[in-house]
């Protein structure tokens, strides 16, 4: 989400509160931005997904008309990945429109 990082205006330096939330914590929240091709970013954080199994990668997908350009990723690789090549993935999609 974009709001998931501040950043402080007069010392530009970023804070993302995730980060702090137990004394000790040693996971990290990181929050990219990305460009508006949304088929080349779900691709992206599919393989990164493959790489690195034990992270939770979330895709935001702010409308619906932003997910349709990326439908064919999740189709053919996202959704069918594990039945073809027995990989499974940890790429999760949210809809932020469709949460109540």
């Amino acid at each position: 989400n974009r709001h998931v990082t501040l950043v402080d205006q007069e010392t530009e330096a970023p804070f993302t509160a995730l980060n702090h939330l137990v004394e000790g914590q040693t996971t990290r929240v990181e929050a990219i931005d990305s460009l508006l091709s949304e088929e080349a970013v779900v691709g992206f954080e599919y393989g990164y997904s493959l790489e690195l199994p034990n992270t939770l990668c979330l895709w935001e997908a702010q409308f619906g008309d932003f997910f349709n350009p990326a439908q064919v990723m999740y189709d053919q690789f996202v959704v069918s990945g594990e039945a073809k090549w027995v990989l499974q993935s940890g790429l999760y999609g949210l809809i932020i429109a469709l949460i109540l």
